[in-house]
Order: C-alpha cells, then sequence, then structure tokens
C-alpha cells in the first residue's frame, strides 16, 4: 500500500478510509471495551504525531485512528492540522509496507 501523501485531499482520505475502516475488528476484539479503548488507542495515535515521536502502531491500528479521526475530525474543536495527521498516518503505513513491519 504505497500512497501518495504530495497532494492529499480529504476526499481522498474520505474513499481510503472508507475501503480501509478495521473498526468491526477492533469491536470483535475490544467488545464492551470499545469505545473506551478506541478513544485511547485514537489518542494515543494523535499523541505520538504530534510529539513527532517514533510510530510503534501496527497497520491496523493506524488504519483505525484514520477513520476514528475522520469520523470524530468534523466535532474537534482541535483539528487545524487534519491532512498533516492523515499524511503522517500514510508515511507510516508506507514504511510499514516496504518493510514488512506488523
Amino acid at each position: 500500500m504505497c500512497i501518495n501523501t504530495t497532494r492529499l485531499t480529504l476526499q481522498e482520505v474520505a474513499s481510503f478510509t472508507l475501503k480501509n475502516n478495521p473498526s468491526k475488528q477492533f469491536k470483535e476484539k475490544w467488545g464492551d471495551d470499545y469505545v473506551s479503548r478506541a478513544m485511547q488507542l485514537w489518542l494515543g495515535v494523535k499523541e505520538c504525531y504530534s510529539k513527532s515521536e517514533v510510530c510503534n502502531f501496527t497497520s491496523q491500528e493506524l488504519l483505525f485512528a484514520m477513520s476514528y479521526e475522520y469520523a470524530v475530525a468534523p466535532y474537534s474543536s482541535e483539528n487545524n492540522d487534519a491532512i498533516e495527521f492523515y499524511k503522517w498516518c500514510f508515511e507510516n503505513l508506507n514504511k510499514k509496507t516496504r518493510i514488512g513491519n506488523e
């Protein structure tokens, strides 16, 4: 999965997250803890991005965070850099795909 992030648009993000949303698998895995675990994972990925830390999240976790971000972004007051967050996620997904690191 190699995504060109140079001119990434929200329309491309919407299409990608619609086709690659692992929420169902996480709901099955987490069961009744889904809401709190989803928020915790999303915030963890966002924190990693905002602090420019090394990304140790799996591809599935990054895909989940992107889908979650896309779902909550319109309701967030602190979402000024959504495209940059998606670019960061895609860059990390691309790295994981290239080296087969999961």
